[in-house]
Order: C-alpha cells, then structure tokens, then sequence
C-alpha cells in the first residue's frame, strides 16, 4: 500500500513538473505594409496540435515552452517561423499576391483551388447589373451553366 502511495506522489509531482514547463506566449501578428494588425492569422506551435487564432486587432496568446518555434499563418501572407519567447513580441507577415489564385470562394465557406473537383464559374458584378430583372433572385438565372434558379412563392410547402 505505501508503495502505490509512493508511486501515486511521484507521478503527480512528475507531471507537474511537465507542466510548469510551458509559459504563456503573447504578441501582435501585423501587416508589413500598413502596421494594421491582421485578423484571424493562426498561430501553431510546431510539431503540436496547439494552435490560436488572432483577434480582430492581431493580438495571440498561446501557451508554449520558450524556444519552441510557432508557425504564422494568414490567407494572402506569406509563412512565417518565429522563435516563442516569454515576453510579448510583433509578428509581421509579408503580402503573399501569389497564394490568392489558390483560394475559391463557395457559398458556404472557402476551399483551396486544388481541392474542388466541380466545375467552378466566375460572374462578376458588372454582368449581374447589366441584367433587367424583376426580383433578384432571378439574376443569376441563364449566367452560369447548371445553376436552376426557383422562385417561391412565399407559401408553406
């Protein structure tokens, strides 16, 4: 019995030394170009599944061993690998133009361009204009192939 007892401290105070180890991380995630702090960059600890996701003025906090490398991320930026340290520090991510082309918008969230196995169509805002219709749900029958466009009558059922 004394010995499970034993065992049983020496595993707590094990693990919490484990966790004594990690500190908090905070910092900023900005644009190189305008100094504005960007929105939803995701910041991952390397080699984890720990991962943040930065608020609407860029600020982060995650909670990481100092020295572990975090990974920066945002839709238009390029990658960035940054050293974590305790104390608060800015992260600023360069414009990536190239990593736009990838992205496509769907109705219900974005996918990458690799990813879409249907056919993908593009209506731009000038043709929608053009269009003498008489309810806009109507604008986008006729503009690209296979959508079929109803209109309700406001009925049940």
């Amino acid at each position: 019995m004394k010995k499970k007892i034993y065992l049983f401290l020496v595993l707590i105070t094990g693990m919490a030394g484990v966790h004594a180890q990690d500190a908090k991380v905070s910092g900023r995630v900005t644009d190189a170009v305008s100094g504005a702090g960007i929105e939803a960059a995701t910041i991952l600890v390397k080699g984890t599944k720990k991962a943040v996701v930065s608020n609407a003025n860029g600020d982060f906090s995650i909670s990481a061993k100092a020295g572990n490398t975090l990974v920066v991320t945002s839709v238009g930026y390029a990658k960035k690998e940054v050293e974590a340290g305790i104390e608060n520090f800015l992260i600023t991510l360069s414009q990536d133009k190239n990593n736009l082309a990838d992205v496509v918008v769907i109705g219900y969230g974005t996918q990458k361009k690799g990813n879409i196995t249907s056919a993908v169509t593009t209506i731009k805002g000038t043709e929608l204009l053009r269009r003498p219709v008489a309810s806009t749900s109507m604008t986008l029958q006729g503009l690209a192939p296979g959508v079929i466009v109803q209109q309700g009558r406001g009925a049940p059922g």
